[in-house]
């Protein structure tokens, strides 16, 4: 009897990634140091983000998402619940094509409208949409890099471990301008 994951195994990227990013930092959007939990971010605020930063995520791209919990986090202290994507936004990542999405939110984001469980938006996105995710991304640096330098694209790299039947494992993602 097999242990472990029979499918969506973190396998097919032992060899690492090598990617287009696209930050899209809300708060900064907003004009604020982060969102408050429950927050949630819809297709126009991505829009907005675009228009206002000249950058926009296409096919193959990783789509980086910043609301500011971890600036959040050390101002306030730990938090209950997180602010993120509303499931508006799936026909919006379908219709993108991204191949991951690297967030701050650790797989549960605001609970969605309806009787649709609190992880269903992580859920299908990673199941029905097939994009691989990066849960609880501490983006801080890398928002006040991009801002610095006022270009929100970067090269991303990510390596996973090899682990057979596994579905995640620990990365160290480095942004290379």
């Amino acid at each position: 009897m097999q242990k472990g994951a029979a499918k969506n195994s973190v396998m097919p990227m032992k060899t690492g990634i090598t990617t287009r990013g696209v930050l899209y930092d809300i708060a900064r959007l907003k004009g604020v140091p982060y969102l408050t939990p429950g927050d949630r971010i819809f297709p126009d605020d991505m829009e907005a983000w675009e228009r206002q930063s000249g950058a926009r995520v296409g096919p193959g791209d990783a789509l980086v998402l910043r609301w500011g919990r971890y600036g959040r986090r050390a101002k306030l202290g730990p938090e209950e619940g997180a602010a993120g994507f509303d499931n508006s936004i799936l026909p919006w990542l379908k219709q993108r094509d991204v191949a991951l999405i690297v967030w701050e939110t650790a797989g549960y984001t605001p609970q969605p409208a309806g009787d649709l469980f609190r992880n269903a938006v992580h859920n299908f996105v990673q199941a029905i949409l097939g994009i691989h995710v990066l849960d609880r991304a501490d983006l801080e640096a890398l928002s006040e890099a991009t801002a610095s330098r006022n270009r929100w694209e970067f090269m991303l790299t990510v390596n996973p471990l090899a682990l057979p039947n596994a579905t995640g494992s620990p990365v160290n993602p480095i942004a290379t301008f």
